[in-house]
């Protein structure tokens, strides 16, 4: 049986943030890239919360829990598209002019 409480026993880490001069140039990720293992760790103390408010109060309707249980998984190519079927959202930014 899953640890339904890992989302209060593990604490939550966010990969460092970018300096701003370098965001500014990039106009790219304010975050800094997170190793595949840290990032299963994080989805994981959220997969099980009991209380999914991430998922009804998403703006663009993503299931974020279905997302971090790939991530979990090491699913990563998958998670990505993930979204991209549950959003419009998506359409609007791959047809938006880089």
């Amino acid at each position: 049986m899953p640890n339904v409480f890992q989302f209060l026993e593990v604490q939550r880490t966010d990969p460092g943030k970018k300096p701003a001069f370098v965001r500014v140039k990039e106009l790219g990720e304010i975050y800094g890239d997170c190793e595949q293992q840290e990032a299963a760790e994080q989805a994981e103390r959220c997969i099980e919360c009991g209380n999914p408010h991430c998922e009804w109060k998403c703006p663009v309707h993503n299931y974020i829990p279905n997302w971090l249980k790939l991530v979990a998984e090491g699913n990563l190519l998958e998670a990505v598209e993930q979204p991209k079927a549950s959003s419009i959202i998506w359409k609007f930014n791959e047809s938006a002019p880089t």
